[in-house]
């Protein structure tokens, strides 16, 4: 699957593979600070209040127990009793209060339970000291008698009932809040070890995707690096041998060169050989004065060949010093660039000052307040320097403007002299085509013409030994040039092997182009 992916499918995989990784992260630490923010807000919102109130009520029962005491005590005077009395009441009133809050909060199942035996003994208990109240307030001696009896025995034992009653409601509410404690910690526990097993396994993924990718990467350029190294020495290969075919096929045409030349000198003395031939020589000068005619038409069509040559030249000629003169032009478009560059320069100078000067006047503006004259001035030199900023951007633009004609015109003349330059170039081209041809059928008739001087040669029987010497020495001449014919042919099968096996190379570097293309863009569906 992932050979058919681009080299970008293939990076964006990877990309989206740590950011998912990256989300599932945060996604569990939301769910575990969730986890985790229920169970403090039941520590917090629950636990912790209710506790605080079963404390507060059981201060108030505490100090109710220790007022209704000291009524008790012997010797106690009337105000001192009074101040107890009031201080019942008053401890009476604030349990009342604590209790009212204590009910307004929702009430688990156990909960309930447990309350509901504290209000039944505070009850009694309340009871209980409404009654010292009443017996303390009559005052009589036995009355007394019957309040240190509730004391001795009533007192405590509804006291250590409501103790045993407050104490296991106080503790259901450390025991709840200790275990959302633990919840919460464990949670946080959970999550930090889940967060760092996903961050390890993403971690890891990315490595082993990452490695597995630039694996691929490297796989794949190794391969390439090979085989155009080993196209390389292969081309170099093939060019030595090319250039040993050129270098063959040199030596066979100087070889040729020599060749002719001694055909030459021989085909002269057999010409004067032939003189002594009376009849035939006079049919041999004929025909000579016709191949002379024939060559003198060939030389006047090479002349013609030579004579196009030599223009095409000067129309080249004239194109490169239209290239030159291209060049120039361009050139002075270069020193307009940089003279556009060097506005810009003091564009920026300007835009440097104008930020000091701006900074300047905020600080004198700041020292001097309301009454700072130095800003007017520091604010008028940026006004300059502002003019200067847009008369620097005004002469851009003209430069800007004029770079962009010149450049146009400079391309119109540069195409309408080259075209003209080309078209007179096509006219001497196919003027020289037509006088090539003219070349080649004068040539043909010089061809014919030395065969029928040789068949009448041939017929001379009484020729000297200079004359037979002459036509050996042909005869050796003309099987060098075949032999060299035939090196130059075998040169020739050479260098087309040589051209066969580049086109060869010129394929697999193709296929290589081919597979790194699918590569990087990725395989395209058919």
């Amino acid at each position: 699957m992932f050979k058919n992916l681009g080299l970008r499918s293939k990076l964006l995989f990877l990309c989206g593979t740590l950011l998912m990784v990256t989300v599932i992260v945060g996604g569990v630490s939301y769910w575990g600070i969730t986890k985790m923010d229920t169970g403090l807000n039941n520590i917090v919102k629950v636990s912790l209040p209710n506790i605080e109130e079963a404390n507060n009520m059981y201060l108030d029962y505490s100090q109710i127990r220790i007022a209704l005491r000291t009524l008790g005590l012997p010797g106690l005077s009337k105000a001192e009793a009074d101040a107890s009395v009031e201080k019942v009441l008053a401890m009476i009133a604030a349990y009342e209060k604590e209790n009212e809050l204590y009910k307004a909060s929702p009430f688990s199942p156990r909960e309930k339970e447990l309350y509901d035996v504290v209000d039944k003994d505070w009850t009694e208990f309340k009871a209980i000291g409404g009654k010292v109240l009443s017996l303390q307030k009559s005052g009589t001696e036995e009355d007394k008698k019957k309040m240190i009896e509730i004391f001795l025995k009533d007192c405590p034992e509804a006291a250590a009932k409501y103790d045993k009653s407050i104490k296991a409601l106080v503790s259901y509410h450390q025991k709840n809040a200790a275990e959302w404690s633990a919840e919460a910690l464990a949670n946080a526990s959970f999550v930090k070890q889940l967060q760092n097993f996903i961050m390890a396994f993403g971690v890891l993924g990315g490595l082993v995707i990452g490695y597995f990718f630039a694996q691929s990467i490297s796989k794949l350029l190794h391969e390439i690096s090979e085989s155009l190294s080993d196209g390389s020495d292969k081309i170099s290969t093939i060019t030595g041998e090319i250039s040993s075919a050129s270098s063959s096929l040199s030596s066979s045409i100087t070889q040729q060169a020599a060749a002719l030349q001694q055909t030459t000198a021989a085909v002269e003395e057999t010409s004067q050989s032939v003189v002594s031939n009376a009849d035939n020589a006079k049919k041999s000068s004929e025909v000579s004065e016709f191949s002379k005619s024939s060559v003198q038409s060939g030389k006047h069509a090479v002349e013609e060949v030579m004579s196009s040559i030599d223009q095409i030249a000067d129309s080249i000629s004239k194109i490169k010093n239209e290239i030159d003169d291209s060049n120039k032009e361009i050139a002075g478009i270069v020193n307009i660039i940089n003279e556009i560059g060097a506005k810009t320069k003091v564009i920026n100078e300007i835009v440097f000052q104008t930020k000091l000067l701006s900074f300047n006047a905020s600080v004198e503006a700041a020292r001097a307040g309301d009454h700072g004259k130095g800003f007017a001035v520091v604010a008028e030199e940026v006004g300059n320097l502002a003019a200067m900023s847009g008369n620097s951007a005004r002469e851009i633009t003209e430069l800007l403007t004029s770079s962009t004609e010149k450049v146009q015109q400079t391309i119109e003349n540069s195409k309408g002299r080259i075209a003209v330059l080309m078209e007179l170039s096509r006219e001497k081209v196919d003027v020289g085509t037509i006088t090539a041809r003219k070349c080649n059928d004068v040539l043909d008739e010089i061809t014919q013409n030395v065969n029928n001087v040789n068949m009448m040669i041939s017929e001379i029987s009484s020729a000297s030994h200079e004359q037979s010497q002459s036509v050996r020495e042909i005869t050796k001449a003309m099987s060098e040039i075949d032999s060299a014919s035939h090196q130059n042919s075998s040169s020739s099968q050479q260098t087309s092997a040589a051209a066969l096996q580049l086109g060869n190379q010129v394929e697999d570097f193709r296929g290589l182009v081919v597979r790194l293309n699918t590569f990087i863009e990725g395989k395209k569906s058919a």
